[in-house]
């Protein structure tokens, strides 16, 4: 309920913090994972095919082994970002700078071993394009840039000509300020776009009034859960205030509109409390999801919400009782055996009516209202 509020005042700030890297963290890691497996597949192809040139050019014929191997490398990574990854997406930010590291060694290879009497041109190259290539918190990225940096000055130091070992180093430590520029750059234009993106979902899934999911956001929820991208749903509350036309009518709508607000807030803390996911249909009608309740479970969880909107005494003069309540009905999906989601709805909807029909401010499970 209170993201759309975070978010705005996250984009009013310049710096993003550990905390945001928390909350877009699945967005981050998508990211990250197009990247990589982009990358990787064209280092392993660029690898190949200077491995196919060494055979027929002489010059590069010492190379081959080099190019081989690191094809080999970074084939693998491509495999494991396609497949393992996906899976485990904690996996994606250490494999990318795994790859990082591999790009590091191959291209400190080849500006000791290719050019001992030139400029590793292909490590500065790497060198700056690190910061464009992986997305995490800047000090991680800049603190692997300097130390990979450092390294590099310490073989070519070793390796080379005191003379070329110098240009390289006035070369590297050059392109390592470069590369913690850019890397501070182009972070934060990374992250005002993922916070922008992310700052549009909530708006368009996010009902305006009550601050809830809404109907669109409660589809795509069930077609997830269809798929397998999310876990299954095992049960539905639906919900519907009790005489809610007869309040519009009685207060206004304005009034109305304030009732669903005060409604929505109280539905979002008592579905994070009870581990539900809960949108509004339409109107005066919520939809609750469940992930792990069974049948039991529902009515009990179905019973203190209504009892907590009856308690909250919220005035109706209109109302028989002189206040907002609610109704309830729900189904949970291995009894009633739904052939789809929205057939699991339309069992919740049905019991939902029976409710209303035993005089309101109560509760119906499915199986109450089948002979």
């Amino acid at each position: 309920m209170c993201c759309l509020a975070d978010s705005l005042k996250k984009l009013a700030h310049s710096e993003f913090d550990k905390a945001f890297f928390k909350e877009n963290r699945c967005n981050i890691q998508i990211a990250n994972l197009n990247v990589l497996c982009r990358t990787s597949a064209l280092a392993t192809a660029l690898c190949l095919l200077l491995a196919l040139a060494s055979l027929v050019i002489p010059p590069l014929l010492p190379l081959m082994p080099l190019y081989f191997i690191f094809c080999g490398m970074f084939g693998l990574i491509f495999i494991i970002s396609n497949t393992l990854a996906y899976r485990v997406p904690a996996f994606i930010l250490p494999l990318f700078y795994v790859f990082l590291f591999a790009a590091f060694v191959y291209s400190t290879i080849l500006g000791i071993v290719n050019t001992p009497n030139g400029t590793a041109t292909t490590f500065m190259v790497v060198l700056v394009i690190i910061p464009l290539l992986i997305l995490d918190r800047p000090w991680h990225t800049n603190l692997f840039v300097m130390l990979t940096g450092l390294a590099f000055c310490i073989f070519t130091y070793i390796f080379k000509a005191i003379n070329f070992a110098m240009v390289d180093m006035i070369n590297c430590v050059s392109f390592m300020l470069l590369s913690m520029f850019i890397n501070h750059l182009i972070t934060n234009i990374k992250l005002r776009d993922i916070s922008n993106q992310r700052l549009l979902v909530i708006q368009r899934d996010t009902d305006s009034l009550t601050m809830l999911p809404n109907r669109r956001k409660l589809y795509e929820t069930l077609a997830a859960s269809e798929s397998g991208a999310c876990a299954p749903i095992t049960g539905v509350i639906m919900v519907d205030i009790d005489y809610f036309k007869l309040y519009n009518d009685s207060y206004g709508h304005q009034a109305g509109d304030d009732c669903l607000r005060l409604l929505g807030k109280r539905f979002a803390i008592f579905a994070k409390a009870n581990s539900l996911s809960i949108f509004r249909y339409g109107g005066e009608e919520f939809i609750a999801l469940s992930y792990t309740h069974n049948y039991e479970a529902l009515g009990a969880a179905s019973n203190e919400l209504v009892s907590s909107i009856r308690t909250a005494n919220i005035p109706f003069d209109a109302a028989p009782k002189g206040k907002i309540t609610i109704c309830c009905g729900f189904a949970y999906a291995n009894n009633c055996r739904p052939q789809s989601y929205e057939t699991l709805i339309s069992m919740a909807d049905k019991a939902l009516y029976h409710a209303k029909g035993n005089g309101k401010d109560t509760v119906a499970g499915y199986l109450d209202c089948i002979d």
